[in-house]
């Protein structure tokens, strides 16, 4: 079938230099279409109209090609959140290119970000059977059917330096494109493969140095924030309390016989310990509250907007939890000794120091 499709171009004066074409499901070809350099694969069903359209398109710059290049240039994918920069890159590329639609679409791990809902869900769709999936898997561009009447689709991988594909340029077309329009968008996606890539980088180190951030704002083990986020909230806690004229009451718990604990029953146990006591202080305090581990065995209460007449009955609660309910390690009951002390914030120049 490819054969005769390119001798049929060819007699017909449409294209001056070989190209070469598969024609099948992607499924059948696993991967296989970018190692021996084809063109494009076309699924089936699709009208030999629609492959003269793509295959006969001349390589020749046409006289708005410089301008179209130049225009081309300006459009990228470094802008904004990812999602509206695919919108707002399919919304200019359409016009600029001369086809009824464009859409743009990426994979993010396991999300898929689409300018266009139904595009996304052709992407999404396992069975690779739409242009826009093969393109993903085959990683050259393929050409099939749309879902207008006598429209096709053609959809190019936006791939960078042999690596898989990350995203597809997805073009809508229900008359010939202009020439030299195809040899420009397919330039044009691998400059958007590249910038796809080095986005994806970009957005993971972020991601990254976030996660860190949040492990050294956050004690794993106890599921309350660290040493380091209490001396930046309290800092800003006393400040909005300053400001708004309002009260700001400051606790320490002290786990007293941890030491003992990890002595008798192992380090285990002293972790088990002091989970238990941030659990039960967790339940007693408001949203607003913050709780923190100041030290190894000490406990740190912010509670912004309450005096000592407020602060000390939940102080008392959490003493009474904890003997209401028990730490209990391998079948072991604990005894968790915690003492306390509670400090008010006492003026426009209290710095929180005391507490």
């Amino acid at each position: 079938g490819a054969l005769w499709l390119i001798r049929r171009v060819r007699a017909a004066n449409l294209a001056s230099a070989p190209i070469r074409v598969a024609i099948g499901v992607a499924d059948a070809f696993a991967g296989q279409l970018a190692e021996v350099g084809l063109d494009f694969l076309f699924q089936p069903p699709v009208a030999v109209e629609a492959l003269r359209w793509v295959i006969a398109t001349p390589g020749r710059e046409d006289g708005d090609s410089t301008s179209r290049l130049r225009e081309l240039f300006g459009l990228t994918l470094l802008r904004g959140d990812l999602g509206g920069a695919l919108a707002l890159l399919a919304r200019e590329i359409a016009p600029l290119l001369g086809v009824e639609a464009a859409a743009l679409a990426v994979r993010v791990g396991s999300r898929v970000l689409a300018s266009d809902a139904d595009v996304g869900d052709h992407l999404a769709d396992t069975t690779i059977r739409t242009p826009h999936a093969a393109a993903m898997s085959v990683g050259v561009p393929v050409v099939g059917e749309g879902s207008a009447p006598r429209s096709v689709v053609l959809a190019l991988p936006l791939a960078a330096g042999g690596q898989p594909p990350g995203g597809v340029l997805a073009l809508s077309l229900i008359e010939p494109p202009r020439p030299g329009v195809l040899g420009d968008v397919a330039a044009f996606a691998g400059r958007l493969g590249v910038e796809l890539a080095w986005r994806t980088v970009h957005e993971r180190l972020i991601a990254d140095r976030d996660r860190l951030r949040e492990l050294a704002l956050f004690d794993p083990l106890l599921g309350v924030w660290s040493r380091a986020a209490l001396d930046q909230s309290l800092a800003a806690e006393i400040g909005d309390a300053q400001r708004r004229a309002e009260p700001l009451t400051v606790a320490l718990l002290d786990v007293r016989n941890l030491r003992q604990i990890n002595e008798r029953h192992g380090h285990a146990a002293g972790d088990a310990a002091l989970c238990h006591v941030a659990a039960v202080v967790r339940k007693e305090l408001r949203a607003r509250d913050i709780v923190a581990r100041y030290a190894g065995d000490v406990f740190a209460l912010i509670l912004p907007g309450a005096g000592l007449a407020e602060a000390v009955p939940v102080v008392q609660r959490v003493q009474s939890r904890r003997h209401d309910a028990p730490c209990v390690f391998e079948r072991a009951e604990l005894l968790v000794e915690v003492v306390s002390g509670v400090a008010a914030l006492a003026g426009a120049d209290d710095t929180g120091e005391a507490a």
